[in-house]
């Protein structure tokens, strides 16, 4: 794991490709752009900073800036992803997003789950593999403990049954 910069530190790639440069280099010292990433999902994302609309600068604020990539301290991730068995992410449908209101501009028609993937490459074959191994080793574990919660009911039942039949 390594602890890498959301909004990236020297240059930001708006989804156009657009580039600009410095990026946002003042919040390179700061928490909260600091999070935990694998270092595959650090690489993917690269420079890649999504928003709709200016960039925040030095001398604005960052809350007031329309980011597509979704920030896991801000957004709940349950409203915008979901995981199936299979081990892949999929988006919520667009129309289901909480179209947050940032600075009177709206996202909508903006699927920022499916923004996110792509950015981070989260549907990659080895991701997708250790999420759905993570999801059977899961499931087992939880049919262990019902067969175990079953047999101990069933053995709670005979016994009740025995203390019953001594009255």
């Amino acid at each position: 794991v390594d602890i890498v910069h959301f909004r990236p530190k020297s240059a930001a790639i708006n989804l156009d490709g657009r580039l600009t440069k410095g990026g946002y280099w003042w919040l390179a010292g700061e928490w909260t752009n600091l999070y935990a990433a694998c270092q595959v999902c650090n690489v993917t994302k690269a420079n890649r900073f999504p928003v709709i609309g200016p960039r925040a600068t030095l001398n604005s604020d960052v809350a007031a800036e329309n980011a597509l990539l979704l920030d896991p301290c801000l957004d709940d991730p349950m409203s915008y992803l979901i995981f199936g068995d299979d081990g892949r992410v999929a988006s919520v449908l667009p129309h289901a997003d909480p179209l947050r209101a940032l600075n009177g501009t709206r996202f909508e028609g903006r699927d920022r789950g499916r923004i996110t993937i792509d950015t981070y490459g989260l549907n990659r074959e080895a991701l997708v593999a250790a999420r759905r191994d993570e999801a059977n080793r899961t499931r087992s574990l939880l049919q262990a403990q019902r067969m175990l919660v079953d047999i101990d009911d069933a053995h709670m039942r005979g016994r009740i049954g025995q203390a019953f039949a001594l009255l």
